[in-house]
C-alpha cells in the first residue's frame, strides 16, 4: 500500500471524536496495567503476611507436637491445605480475570486503531476527491478565460469592421 505523506485537516468535532476514542484505548490500557500491577502486589503481600502469621503457630505446633496425637495435627494439616488449595482456586479466578481484561484492553485498543485507520482512509480520500474537484474547477477557469478572450477579440475585431463600412 501507498503511504500517503499529506497533512489532513479534520474539523474540530471530528478531532475530539478521534481523541476520545484514543483516551478510551489508553484508558483500557492503563487500567490493565493497573490490574497486573494489583494482582503481582496483592498476592507478594499476601503471601508474606500469611507467612507472617503462621510461623508463629507452626514453630508453636511443632513444640507441642510431642504431646498432642498425630490425628490432631493430620486434622490442622488437612485444614492448611485446603486453605491453600482455596487460594490457588482463587489465584486461577484471578488469573483469568486477568486475561479477559488483556483481551478487553487489547480488544479496545485494536478497535481505537482501526477506527483511526479507517478515519484516515476516508479522510484521505476525501481530500483527493477535494483535489480532484478543484483541478477541474481550475480547468474550466482556464477555458472559460481563453473563451473570454476569444470572445473579447471577436468582438473588438466586429467594431474594428463595423467602423471601417
Amino acid at each position: 500500500s501507498r503511504q500517503v505523506s499529506q497533512d489532513v485537516a479534520l474539523s474540530m468535532e471530528e478531532f475530539l471524536g478521534l481523541s476520545q476514542a484514543k483516551l478510551q484505548g489508553l484508558e483500557f490500557v492503563a487500567e490493565y496495567a493497573a490490574l497486573v500491577e494489583a494482582a503481582r502486589t496483592g498476592v507478594a503481600q499476601f503471601v508474606a503476611k500469611e507467612m507472617e502469621k503462621r510461623t508463629p503457630m507452626v514453630k508453636e505446633l511443632l513444640k507441642d507436637s510431642r504431646g498432642t496425637s498425630s490425628a490432631e495435627l493430620e486434622g490442622q494439616l488437612s485444614a492448611l491445605k485446603a486453605e491453600a488449595e482455596h487460594l490457588e482456586d482463587e489465584q486461577e479466578d484471578d488469573d483469568e480475570r486477568l486475561r479477559t481484561c488483556e483481551r478487553e484492553a487489547a480488544a479496545a485498543v485494536a478497535t481505537v486503531r482501526a477506527e483511526g485507520l479507517a478515519r484516515a482512509g476516508r479522510l484521505a480520500r476525501q481530500l483527493e476527491e477535494e483535489r480532484a474537484a478543484t483541478g477541474a474547477l481550475e480547468q474550466l477557469a482556464k477555458e472559460q478565460e481563453v473563451a473570454l478572450t476569444q470572445l473579447r477579440a471577436a468582438i473588438e475585431q466586429a467594431r474594428a469592421q463595423e467602423k471601417k463600412k
